[in-house]
């Protein structure tokens, strides 16, 4: 009688004890690489569609650096839309603010997740060879994670996949590769679908360049949009400036360094004349006594903005 009054108090002390869980005891961490973002907008089951039930850490990429267009998908609403879809991270050399996934940069970027108390980190290296100063990097990655997943510059273009970690002790022991099985949400695939079709049809609006190049186009938007007399810009902002074929707003946002900023600004013509030199930009427009110029700045507006607003 007396043991069995003792049991009847211990048993709601262990009902009701937090259940602590041993770093060391996780057998398997579970990473779905879901490839290219922008090509998974167009397939029939887009993996997006089914993240919610794939339980471990979801990546993405955003294969569109260097060019305008992933500022363009950012415009359309596209980090909005992967927000809801449950990513961890998204490998992308674009600015992304606000948003629960975690944006890491094409080279060298980096970020941690706590897995039950493994410290887990995942690198993209985006380049073929590395420098000291990378090496060093990695190695500080290194010491603050217990386990970490280096992406290959080739790996980003690979279809998506899953890989598991096998971990003992906070140790990686083995790695496993595998397809990714999905189970579509009619909901988030209806958000897909549609998100697809607009920006088939926002790319799709044609641009009349009259009998102006590309350039001579875009530089007198910019400067009627800001009310600019002249613009002070780099070289680079144009892939072909002197493009005169027909064209729509697929083909502008590729021909344009979307990374550019401008910020209107009021300057004599010797300044102006001076930081065109000092910089090495190329002048557009009439030049006066005083003037409105607009002119690089990391501060300033979107270089898309200023074309398609």
């Amino acid at each position: 009688m007396k043991y069995r009054f003792l049991l009847l108090l211990i048993i709601p002390f262990l009902l009701n004890c937090p259940k602590k869980i041993s770093p060391g005891s996780r057998k398997k961490i579970e990473i779905y690489y879901l490839g290219s973002v922008t090509e998974d907008l167009n397939r029939i089951e887009p993996y997006l569609s089914g993240t919610a039930s794939l339980k471990g850490i979801k990546i993405g990429y955003l294969d569109a650096t260097g060019s305008g267009y992933g500022r363009f998908l950012g415009k359309l609403g596209l980090y909005e839309l992967l927000n809801e879809m449950s990513l961890d991270f998204l490998i992308t050399d674009d600015p992304v603010y606000g948003m629960n996934f975690f944006p890491i940069s094409k080279a060298m970027g980096y970020g941690f997740k706590n897995i039950e108390g493994i410290r887990f980190a995942v690198v993209s290296l985006g380049k073929d060879s590395l420098t000291i100063s990378d090496k060093i990097k990695i190695s500080v990655i290194q010491e603050r994670s217990d386990v970490q997943w280096i992406i290959e510059k080739n790996t980003l273009n690979r279809p998506p996949f899953k890989i598991d970690f096998l971990v003992r002790k906070r140790t990686l022991q083995d790695t496993n590769l595998t397809s990714i099985k999905i189970k579509p949400d009619p909901e988030r695939t209806s958000k897909i679908v549609e998100f697809a079709r607009s920006l088939t049809s926002a790319l799709a609006v044609p641009i009349a360049l009259g009998d102006q190049t590309l350039a001579e186009y875009a530089l007198q938007r910019m400067a009627g949009h800001e009310g600019a007399a002249a613009i002070l810009y780099s070289a680079s902002l144009f892939r072909d400036p002197n493009r005169r074929a027909p064209m729509a707003v697929r083909d502008l946002v590729n021909q344009i360094d979307g990374t550019a900023k401008f910020a209107i600004k009021e300057m004599t013509k010797e300044n102006l004349l001076k930081t065109q030199s000092d910089n090495k930009y190329l002048l557009w427009g009439t030049v006066g006594k005083d003037n409105s110029v607009l002119i690089p700045d990391p501060g300033g507006k979107d270089v898309l903005d200023l074309l398609l607003d």
